[in-house]
């Protein structure tokens, strides 16, 4: 599991946020494989390989190295979730390519995939109680909170364009953030505004 060290330029004195460990939990994305495909016969091509059109009309292939499920759509178009390090991604779609190419299915060069990503989860623990009352007051409109439909704070950020869910017990859930630096950015918005806002109980 990849983890990334936060660190705030302009807030040195702020040592709790400077601490801060955030651990990647699922990095979703996107490229193009091939051409359009005929997905029936590309089951019977790639060994375990699960296509059932009735139920939905993609190919799910899990990838062993590094460990990752694709989906692999008609038009040739595969997303790929489950891994928990960005080097992993690129590593991912050329083991993919190469395991079709082996069965005769004409694929792309690794070069033309432009390979996107969609979104990253992440996750931190504080450690440290968090007043969810006091949370919302800080975020005003950008937040909502219903503690009988859902337990934490539901933070959505404008930039980087992404959503944090906020936990008493410390934890935070970043989930849109489409590249690490914008992952640090959103890390660094929230814990600040927290921090800053005196919702953090210590």
């Amino acid at each position: 599991m990849e983890e990334v060290q936060n660190y705030l330029t302009g807030h040195q004195d702020a040592l709790l946020i400077s601490m801060v460990s955030v651990k990647i939990e699922n990095i979703v994305a996107s490229a193009r494989v091939s051409a359009p495909l005929d997905l029936g016969k590309l089951e019977e091509n790639l060994i375990g390989s699960n296509y059932n059109p009735e139920q939905f009309e993609g190919l799910l292939y899990k990838l062993l190295k590094p460990k990752a499920a694709f989906l692999i759509l008609k038009n040739g178009k595969a997303v790929c979730t489950g891994l928990k390090a960005m080097e992993d991604v690129k590593s991912a779609y050329s083991n993919l390519i190469k395991l079709m190419s082996n069965e005769g299915i004409e694929v792309k060069d690794q070069e033309d995939m432009n390979i996107e990503i969609k979104g990253i989860v992440a996750s931190t623990d504080l450690a440290q109680k968090i007043d969810l009352e006091t949370v919302i007051n800080i975020l005003e409109d950008d937040a909502e909170f219903d503690a009988e439909a859902f337990p934490g704070v539901i933070y959505h950020l404008s930039e980087p364009r992404s959503t944090a869910l906020i936990f008493k017990e410390g934890k935070v859930i970043f989930t849109g953030p489409k590249s690490m630096d914008d992952l640090k950015t959103a890390v660094d918005v929230v814990l600040t505004r927290l921090e800053e806002g005196k919702a953090i109980v210590v």
